[in-house]
């Protein structure tokens, strides 16, 4: 359903069906199948999801054994909590022609008014934006609290109203990794230390875990490195780099196949609203 609206005076309704465009591919790794979906949607909403099957890495237990770090799922079986982490990296050229660099972002948080003569009822909020102008300013975190959101728009571009034109970008629900801060793989990838990483676009600057991970920390490579430059992102191509967490707690499954256990989840690693759209 793209809209729907019953009006209460006249009793009339009217709906208007979706149709979306849907670009996906999936990556066998191991015991894991990982299928990752774009939806692009007529009201311009971009949204990327992420589908984890395959069949379930297991260790053994003695009977009437339990693990503090897994779920026992069968007789002498248990699988591990575990995490995993999907980047997505977005060369955002908003609304610029071939050529133009004209792109900001801004981060909105969502904040309680002050009980005062104006807020009697002490349930008034605003939204509060703040400019980005540099990449050390920019390395982010999500904020369900303030339900905060990132805006890139054009700084030329405006519609009707007189707004800049741009996009909302609204992480999924998220957690950061859940380990030490000398945890040997938080090393070959240390852009898990933020969820949003804001940077400007340079060629070769391609992989945000360098281009070879396993073989990480390489000398130049990965956000971390090309964050210490503290390049201005202002009026510039900006590339944004948000990851997303799967938390992995395996329940029980009913079915089995041939002694292997199948499973399957997924995660919404984002989403894109047009918050102002350019009228012709």
């Amino acid at each position: 359903m793209l809209w729907k609206h019953q009006d209460w005076r006249t009793g009339l309704a009217e709906v208007r069906h979706s149709r979306r465009l849907t670009v996906s591919f999936v990556c066998t790794i191991a015991n894991y199948e990982y299928g990752f979906f774009w939806h692009f949607n007529q009201d311009e909403t971009i949204k990327a999801e992420v589908k984890l099957t395959g069949i379930l890495s297991l260790g053994a237990v003695q009977p009437g054994e339990s693990r503090k770090y897994g779920t026992t799922i069968a007789l002498g079986l248990y699988a591990p909590v575990h995490q995993h982490f999907f980047v997505a990296r977005m060369d955002m050229v908003v609304d610029n022609k071939p050529g133009e660099t004209f792109n900001q972002v801004v981060e909105v948080n969502v904040k309680a008014e002050e009980p005062r003569k104006n807020n009697v009822h002490n349930n008034a909020f605003y939204a509060e934006e703040e400019l980005l102008t540099s990449e050390l300013d920019a390395m982010l975190d999500c904020s369900p609290l303030s339900a905060r959101h990132w805006i890139v728009r054009n700084t030329r571009t405006i519609n009707q109203t007189g707004q800049l034109t741009g996009y909302k970008l609204v992480p999924g629900s998220n957690c950061l990794p859940l380990a030490g801060s000398e945890a040997k793989f938080l090393r070959r990838a240390t852009f898990l230390k933020h969820n949003l990483w804001l940077t400007l676009y340079a060629l070769g600057e391609m992989y945000p875990g360098g281009e070879f991970p396993n073989q990480n920390p390489r000398v130049g490579e990965g956000l971390a490195t090309w964050f210490k430059q503290n390049r201005s992102i202002e009026k510039t191509n900006i590339v944004l780099c948000i990851w997303r967490d799967a938390h992995s707690k395996i329940r029980r499954l009913a079915c089995h196949a041939s002694g292997t256990y199948r499973f399957c989840a997924q995660a919404t690693l984002l989403s894109c609203y047009r918050c102002a759209t350019k009228f012709k």
